[in-house]
């Protein structure tokens, strides 16, 4: 009896051992085909990985990315030019064209036009081009400009303005109004036979002034009118400072002879009064006025500053109100009175070697000039195109 308890007990152990060693092969393969499906699924992905690698670059989470099955928005870059291109196609799309307004046609000059006399330095010459557009399609004014580059009033060795005035206006040339434009050269020292005076000391600023005084005479000798155009500011702050200083030597001494001064300065600056290169031209388009020096203009900004000197030359030669000189009235040889310029308050100033206005022959207004045509005729004025009380129609 015992015998068979044994027997039945080996039994079933054994049994349960086969039964054990079944369930540890059975897990055994179940392990092994688990790890060889991760290895292939590995191997894809890693053939995945260099594929993809060569377009999105390297990401520190890009294997967190692949172990949890996550997938990234698509940034090649043929998406980023792709957007990029249809950007700047709908900005373009939505920016209105811009309108120019055609050039003059420059017209044949009347054999008695009006010539005026640009002088200067190199904005001067600028000046004289801008000046050439404004009055190109006008037959009665003809500008011509004597300029040089490099001159100024300070170096008077170079080259003397108001001695080569003198001798300009001894000739027979014939001149009806005389536009200055000079000093962006004079920040500099002047020399003398008392020495050297450095720029803007007070010996220095006596010395420039009665230079700016001796060219006025030298404008006064030929009794014509004077528009002297003041200096912009410039990109340097030292440079505007000393431009500024200028302008305020040449508006003085310009009002107490009779010469009419045109401020340019505010013209050109931002709305905090500091320099800009860019601006609305004549024509209200915003563009670059200012030359890459930071000192002249492109010919969009000759082209405004002509047109401020241009208001004011058309009411010289209209009117010819552009002051009335007295040379040799004082007995110090000054020009003009201690009071300042002697300007005319009724109709235009007669010419030199005119015969004055009087009873016998009085003074009537031209038949084609604005004021005539206006005040007593009680004609409108033209509109310019494009304005607001421009009501012609079709549209110019």
């Amino acid at each position: 009896m015992a015998g068979l308890m044994r027997r039945s007990m080996l039994e079933r152990r054994s049994i349960l051992a086969r039964r054990t060693v079944l369930a540890a092969s059975a897990l055994i393969v179940a392990v092994i085909v688990a790890l060889c499906g991760v290895a292939g699924s590995t191997a894809k992905a890693e053939d995945k990985r260099i594929v993809v690698a060569r377009n999105e670059g390297f990401h520190p989470l890009r294997p967190l990315f692949r172990l949890f099955g996550a997938k990234r928005r698509d940034r090649s870059g043929a998406s980023r030019k792709t957007k990029r291109s249809r950007g700047t196609a709908r900005r373009h799309q939505q920016r209105p064209a811009r309108q120019h307004k055609p050039a003059p046609v420059a017209v044949p000059k009347d054999p008695d036009a009006n010539v005026v006399l640009v002088v200067g330095d190199s904005l001067a010459r600028g000046l004289g081009k801008g000046l050439e557009v404004a009055f190109a399609d006008s037959p009665k004014v003809q500008i011509r400009s004597w300029v040089n580059g490099s001159s100024g009033l300070v170096r008077d060795d170079y080259f003397n303005w108001p001695t080569e005035l003198r001798q300009f206006f001894a000739g027979d040339e014939r001149v009806d109004a005389i536009v200055v434009m000079v000093g962006v050269n004079d920040r500099q020292r002047i020399r003398d036979a008392d020495g050297s005076h450095q720029l803007r000391t007070e010996e220095w600023e006596k010395r420039y002034r009665a230079r700016v005084v001796d060219m006025l005479k030298a404008f006064a000798a030929s009794g014509k009118p004077v528009i002297w155009v003041g200096l912009p500011p410039t990109r340097s702050s030292k440079f505007s400072a000393d431009m500024a200083h200028f302008n305020d030597v040449y508006k003085a001494e310009a009002e107490l002879s009779g010469v009419v001064f045109v401020d340019i300065w505010q013209r050109f600056v931002d709305e905090e009064g500091r320099y800009t290169r860019t601006g609305p031209d004549v024509e209200g388009q915003t563009t670059i006025l200012r030359a890459g020096d930071g000192i002249h203009f492109t010919g969009s900004g000759y082209r405004k500053l002509a047109f401020y000197v241009e208001k004011e030359l058309r009411r010289v030669l209209e009117t010819g109100a552009g002051g009335v000189f007295l040379p040799g009235l004082n007995a110090d040889g000054t020009v003009g009175p201690k009071i300042g310029a002697v300007l005319p308050l009724t109709g235009p100033t007669a010419r030199v070697g005119e015969p004055l206005a009087g009873e016998e022959t009085p003074l009537a207004p031209k038949e084609d000039s604005l004021q005539n045509k206006v005040i007593v005729r009680g004609e409108p004025l033209p509109p310019e195109t494009g304005r607001v009380d421009d009501f012609g129609w079709p549209r110019r």
